[in-house]
């Protein structure tokens, strides 16, 4: 009577090898499609984000300003965000003082923009640098 049973249990095993070889190949199959729309979606938002805010990532404040100087172009930069901000240059008379004589000039791409996070904060970094150094050389003048 047990040998009975032996078809009925290969049939079961062979139809849980298979359940469980379909699970792994749609897994499979489904983490690739996802790779391939996350890249899909990444390259989507990367041709949206301005070219300005991708260089600053790697940029120098310090090279920028000298050549920013030599342009004649002596506008401190502002980021946006829920207001718009000028980092790095002092809330004191003098600040304002330069900040009404030369004005501000905002870096393209910098908002609320939840999905573009790294870049914004590397550009308010960059900018905290870029206009300390070009505060001291404006109040040098």
């Amino acid at each position: 009577m047990c040998h009975e049973w032996i078809p009925w249990l290969n049939v079961r095993l062979a139809a849980r090898r298979l359940t469980v070889f379909c699970a792994l190949a749609l897994i499979v199959i489904g983490g690739a499609a996802d790779l391939r729309a996350a890249s899909i979606v990444a390259e989507m938002q990367s041709a949206d984000i301005p070219e300005e805010l991708r260089r600053l990532k790697d940029a120098d404040p310090a090279v920028d300003v000298v050549n920013a100087v030599k342009r004649g172009d002596l506008r401190f930069l502002a980021v946006r965000g829920f207001t718009v901000e000028v980092p790095g240059v002092p809330k004191t008379p003098e600040g304002g003082r330069l900040l009404g004589k030369y004005g501000t000039r905002e870096i393209e791409g910098t908002g609320d923009d939840k999905m573009i996070v790294d870049l914004q904060m590397a550009a308010m970094r960059y900018a905290e640098k870029y206009n300390r150094l070009l505060f001291e050389h404006l109040k040098a003048r």
